[in-house]
């Protein structure tokens, strides 16, 4: 009887870690392993965003300052005109 006892606690011990492993930690694993690369492709896609506006930004300041430039050289010109 003692004997069955002995068995049956290893198969049962057997079948809990076999249970947590295949239940538990292998999921999990997965799950994180699933996260890391979804995190990684997020962050590299807010990466080239963050890029695309800062080159938009800098794109468009210049195109301003361009236009201010034109505006003051036109105005400059003017001046020089009026004042012959």
């Amino acid at each position: 009887m003692e004997e069955i006892a002995q068995v049956l606690d290893l198969y049962y011990s057997r079948l809990y870690w076999k249970a947590f492993l295949y239940g538990i930690l292998i999921p999990s694993l997965m799950f994180s392993v699933y996260c890391y690369f979804t995190m990684k492709a997020i962050r590299r896609q807010f990466e080239e965003w963050a890029t695309r506006f800062d080159k938009a930004y800098d794109d468009m300041i210049i195109r301003k300052y361009e236009d201010e430039i034109k505006f003051l050289n036109e105005m400059l010109s003017r001046a020089k005109s009026d004042d012959s």
